[in-house]
């Protein structure tokens, strides 16, 4: 029996083949639900499944990332958005008004990320 991670002789791999929108969906979904984010970014990443729902359907089938657990969580993102919103450039108006909708919320996301944490309160002295 052939191993099937080994491409056949002569063959190679897709060099860096784009994620298709239901394998976008479904890693969004795993991150959704991913308990060491910040429930600010799970709500903003369920809101942007919600605006996908009309193209992709209402159920979420969560998938680990390709990259890893592990990866860069805004490099993630970046792709999933810059993917989609060329999608949307050719899409139908239907799809398209989806599609933009979804890229809005992933730049919610993405600046959620990178807001600056809020200061820690200053520490009170034990006799006052």
């Amino acid at each position: 029996m052939k191993d099937p991670t080994v491409p056949p002789p002569g063959d190679e791999w897709p060099s860096d083949s784009l994620a298709t929108p239901r394998q976008d969906h479904a890693v969004l979904s795993w991150l959704a639900l991913e308990p060491d984010l910040p429930v600010s970014v799970q709500l903003l990443l369920l809101d942007a499944l919600m605006a996908w729902a009309p193209l992709m359907g209402p159920y979420l089938f969560p998938t680990e990332p390709e990259a890893g657990v592990g990866c860069d969580l805004g490099q993630l993102l970046e792709a999933i958005w810059w993917r989609r919103s060329e999608q949307a450039v050719d899409a139908p108006w239907a799809q398209k008004v989806a599609l933009n909708e979804l890229c809005g919320r992933l730049g919610l996301v993405l600046a959620e990320l990178r807001a600056p944490a809020p200061p820690a309160p200053p520490l009170e002295s034990p006799g006052g």
